[in-house]
């Protein structure tokens, strides 16, 4: 039952136009839909991706944080060492400060001696005096020894002629 009639055939051309439309329309959206699907996968890649390189980053992050540890670390061991060093250098310095204070007194008293031959003489007349004093005192005490031995050796007679009288006696 075709009605050839005017209205239905607009009707039929409506439905047919409505057809097409929600076809048009569901092919848009599909198309719309597979757009969004494959954005989104590519924004998880891409979400991936910088996760990846964010951990990646992060990893070097805390290697560099403890290489600047392990840095500081060896720099505060070396400035240790460092203020050993110039404490110790500081201490040699004070040393030979006096011991140039000493050699410079040493040195004042040679020229003293040699810019006044006086005192010069009086240290020669000392020192040759200190010198015939310790050969005497040498000679004295050998000679004390040398008397000590002759009555250690007079006391051992005496006590052997005691012993002999004594045996005498008997």
């Amino acid at each position: 039952m075709h009605c050839r009639c005017h209205g239905c055939h607009t009707k039929e051309r409506i439905i047919e136009r409505l057809k097409e439309q929600r076809e048009r329309d569901d092919r848009e959206r599909l198309e719309e839909v597979e757009s969004y699907k494959k954005e989104n996968k590519d924004l998880k890649e891409k979400i991936n991706n910088l996760q990846a390189e964010l951990a990646e980053k992060e990893s070097s992050l805390i290697d560099l944080k403890e290489h600047a540890s392990s840095l500081a670390s060896t720099g505060l061991k070396k400035d240790s060492k460092l203020k050993s060093l110039e404490i110790a250098i500081e201490q040699k310095k004070e040393e030979c400060s006096k011991l140039e204070a000493q050699l410079k007194k040493v040195h004042d008293a040679e020229e003293d001696a040699h810019l006044n031959p006086e005192l010069g003489e009086k240290m020669r007349q000392l020192e040759k005096d200190v010198a015939y004093f310790k050969e005497e005192f040498g000679k004295s005490q050998a000679e004390v020894d040398r008397l000590l031995e002759i009555l250690k050796e007079v006391e051992t007679e005496k006590n052997e002629r005691d012993k002999k009288i004594a045996e005498l006696e008997r």
